[in-house]
């Protein structure tokens, strides 16, 4: 797929999207893309914008979605059913995913080496892992549902490294995002603050202090990083 395509039934089939020549809109109008055991149900490459939108099933595939070095890719109103990972991005930049749920997978979003990500208003299921990031920059998250059955957010740096950097933690992820019906601490470079979940909680979804200095942490039993 190359230019503007709008789906008039369902889909029978992996789609490849070219975005090296101009803009592409992917709309699947409210069907169901059937993969039939693809690898991925939808690859994209290419440094022109690529919007994915309207799947009312993206199933039948290992990887939902790939983002191949792809830049300013827009994701938005997807239903994916995939065996292994819902999103997966490698090497993008400036993907925008929102309003996303991700039904089945071992993990939802898995993202490596991609910067300026945004992700809004987007749901997992109870899977290993909702979000991995792994030497991702500036990633901004606003109002995401995320379930699991062991880690909320997983946020990587240099794999290998003996030193993390710190630029590859400093992302803006505000309570506004859940974890198991929760809200995150997710606090970078805080000096002498105090975190206490709210008592009908019980404890932050997540919790992750990035290059804080005297922070105290009160009643709260969950993951740390």
């Amino acid at each position: 797929i190359d230019s503007d395509t709008t789906l008039t039934d369902n889909l029978y089939d992996s789609g490849f999207i070219d975005a090296r020549s101009g803009p592409v809109t992917f709309d699947a109008a409210g069907f169901t893309i059937d993969a039939l055991g693809a690898t991925s149900g939808i690859v994209v490459s290419g440094t022109f914008p690529v919007t994915i939108r309207n799947a009312r099933s993206l199933i039948n595939c290992t990887v939902g979605i790939t983002l191949s070095g792809s830049t300013d890719c827009t994701i938005e109103d997807m239903d994916v059913f995939a065996a292994s990972v819902g999103i997966l991005a490698d090497a993008a930049q400036r993907p925008t995913l929102r309003r996303t749920t991700i039904h089945t997978a071992l993990t939802a979003f898995s993202l490596y080496g991609t910067d300026d990500l945004r992700l809004e208003s987007c749901t997992s299921g109870f899977f290993e892992i909702a979000l991995d990031l792994g030497n991702c920059r500036r990633a901004v998250l606003r109002g995401n549902e995320l379930n699991t059955g062991r880690r909320g957010l997983l946020v990587a740096t240099d794999f290998g490294a003996t030193v993390p950097r710190l630029e590859y933690h400093a992302h803006d992820v505000d309570a506004s995002n859940l974890v198991n019906g929760a809200p995150v601490l997710y606090r970078v470079g805080a000096v002498g603050e105090v975190y206490e979940p709210d008592p009908s909680s019980g404890s932050f979804g997540s919790t992750t202090l990035v290059d804080c200095t005297g922070c105290t942490l009160r009643n709260s039993s969950n993951y740390y990083d």
